[in-house]
Formats: structure tokens, sequence, C-alpha cells
């Protein structure tokens, strides 16, 4: 009888974690004003990132920023996992976080591409469950073509956060919740975080040269320190280049450690002043190390 109880107590957990993902409390329908904030928020949502991902050399990296700054991605990323959230280890969590940051907008960007020069306006706003706004826009393409998105936004304290993207008739985040819990039945969360990795990796591990200008780009780290950090890389970079033509005696595992260490200091420097660029090279570690540990991809990176 205890063990039952205790099931039923486990279970009601469960779906009040589950139901708390995309609930708050009741809140007051959204006033005219309120719902006209929520609408100019997407429309310069919209054409911001149409406009990135079509104009811009960098328009992927672009876009991920703001997927990261305009989308609730922790509220989006922790609803897609489902009941498998609370049972991933803080760590599981922490690299679905920066690999669904990477995940979600490049899903977007082939989309977006294709509503290069489209006219994009705002058709309906209403209050929907929860009190969030949703906001309608019909976008409208050169050739003639015409689709309507459908933007659930939720409010805090002024400030607007997309949680949804409904298109014909489908969630986006419920699409992800669907594929990404049947995924993980299958092959459990680290099977789920393989699988991330891979789609992101190709993406992650081309994009060097990328991030190599962001860095020297970024006002979050002085100078100095990017002096400093490039001294470390150059000799790291030599003795790896010395480890491949066997000229020097060091070993694969000390150099791995070292590569770790300054990959953890760069991404401490930046976390409060550039947490995007942060966040993107995290992503970039392990492919990164990949390339610099395989002898023929050393060489072509040692080059750049």
């Amino acid at each position: 009888m205890e063990m039952g109880c205790r099931a039923v107590r486990k279970l009601t957990g469960t779906i009040a974690v589950l139901s708390g993902l995309l609930m708050v409390p009741a809140a007051q329908a959204a006033t005219p004003d309120a719902l006209s904030r929520a609408a100019d928020f997407v429309l310069e949502t919209s054409r911001e990132a149409v406009a990135v991902i079509n104009t811009d050399a960098n328009g992927r990296a672009k876009l991920k920023s703001l997927f990261m700054a305009r989308f609730d991605h922790e509220l989006m990323g922790r609803y897609a996992m489902g009941a498998y959230w609370p049972k991933a280890s803080d760590a599981q969590q922490r690299e679905f976080r920066l690999l669904f940051a990477e995940y979600v907008p490049a899903g977007y960007a082939d989309q977006l591409a294709a509503y290069h020069k489209a006219e994009i306006a705002v058709i309906r706003s209403e209050t929907v469950k929860d009190g969030d706004a949703m906001i309608s826009t019909r976008v409208m393409t050169p050739s003639g073509e015409e689709s309507v998105l459908h933007w659930r936004v939720r409010s805090k304290v002024a400030q607007h956060k997309v949680i949804d993207i409904v298109a014909g008739g489908v969630s986006y985040l419920s699409m992800l919740r669907t594929e990404f819990t049947a995924y993980t039945a299958k092959n459990g969360i680290d099977g789920l975080l393989d699988m991330l990795r891979t789609r992101t990796a190709a993406k992650a591990s081309s994009d060097i040269d990328g991030i190599a200008a962001k860095m020297r780009a970024t006002g979050a780290i002085g100078m100095s320190s990017k002096l400093a950090i490039k001294r470390k890389i150059d000799t790291l970079v030599d003795d790896l280049g010395r480890y491949h033509g066997v000229e020097a005696q060091l070993q694969i595992t000390s150099l791995k450690t070292r590569f770790d260490s300054l990959i953890q200091s760069v991404v401490s420097l930046l976390q409060s002043g550039d947490p995007s660029l942060a966040a993107e090279i995290e992503l970039l570690h392990t492919p990164l190390w990949g390339k610099l540990s395989d002898p023929r991809q050393f060489a072509v990176v040692a080059m750049r």
C-alpha cells in the first residue's frame, strides 16, 4: 500500500513539473496597449531575423544571438525534454542548454532564408491561455507565396519573450518535444545529447574563423588579456605541431589538459560581458579538440 502511495506521489510530482513548464499563475487578459507592444516586438524580431540571415555574412551566428535574446530558451528547452528534464544530471542539463541554443536557430535558418525581401505584417493579436499574447503575422514573398506564423509571447515586467511559433497548425515546440522524448525513450538522455552533438558539430567545427573574429572584436575582454590568450594559443599550437611531428616528447594528455584549461579560462572571462560568445566557444570545445588532435586536420587548422 505504501509503495502504491509513493508511486502515486511520484507520478503526481512528475505531472506537476511538466504542467508547470508552460504554466504561469493565473493572469488577466492583456490590455490593448500590452498586445500592441507584443505585436511590435514580434514584428521587429521577425524582420530582424529575416534581415540577418539574408544580408549578413555571419547571419547564422547573429540569428543565434537573436534567439538567445528574444526567445525564452530556458523554458523551451525544459519543455522540449519533457519528463526527462528533471531526470537529467546537472552536467547533462548544462550541455543540453548549450546544444539546444545551437540547434533551434539552425532549424529556423533555412526557412527564414526563403523569406528574403518578403513583406511581413501583423494581422491579429489576442490573449491566450496563461495570459500569453498570440501574435499572428502574414509573410508575403516577392513571388506571391503567402504564409501565416503565430508567435506565442510571454511578458514579464515589460520584457517580452517568444516561447513558441506555430506554422500550418503545428507548434514548433510541441514538435521538438515529440521528437526529443521519443528519441530519449529509445536511446536515453546521453543518446539525445549525442544526437544533438552530431547535428550541431558540423557547423560548430567549421566556425573557427568566425569565433576568432568575434574574440578580436569583443569588448568583454581587455587587450592585455587578449594578448595573453593569444600567447597561450600560439604556444599550445606550437607544442601540438611538435607532438604531431614527433619532434618532442610531449604527452597528448597534458596537451589536452592545457587546451581544456585555456577554453575554461576564456569562457569564464566572457561569461558576464559576452555570454553568447562564451556559449559558442564552449560548444566548439569538443569538435575543435578533435581537429587539433588529428594530424591531418591539425595541419589545416594550424594554417589559419
